[in-house]
């Protein structure tokens, strides 16, 4: 589960005990992997091979989004594209960050 340091990403995993018994639950945060470093993204994923992908890492205040356009855009569009295609076969449950993502309601500099 990746974003396990944010407000959705923990309270998953501070449920999972007992919502997902029999799981190995493992939380990502910023300081365990740098999602935007894919080359270290797929290591971890050859090495773990998870059978569940829950991502919650996100850029999520709107005026954080808006200063760090790119930041934001890479890391709410961009990593979740890239987890969704390294879970291809999985078990994947996907989460939308459009509130983050300057301009998501605008086709031209959407996410």
């Amino acid at each position: 589960m990746t974003g396990a340091g944010g407000l959705i990403g923990n309270s998953l995993i501070q449920i999972a005990p007992e919502h997902a018994a029999g799981w190995t639950v493992v939380g990502l945060t910023r300081s365990r992997l740098d999602l935007t470093d894919f080359t270290a993204v797929r290591a971890a994923f050859a090495a773990d091979q998870p059978q569940l992908v829950i991502p919650c890492a996100a850029i999520s205040r709107t005026t954080d989004g808006e200063a760090e356009s790119a930041r934001a855009r890479q890391v709410n569009a961009d990593v979740t594209t890239r987890l969704s295609e390294l879970a291809t076969g999985k078990r994947e449950i996907l989460r939308s960050h459009r509130r983050g993502c300057p301009g998501a309601n605008r086709s031209k500099r959407g996410c």
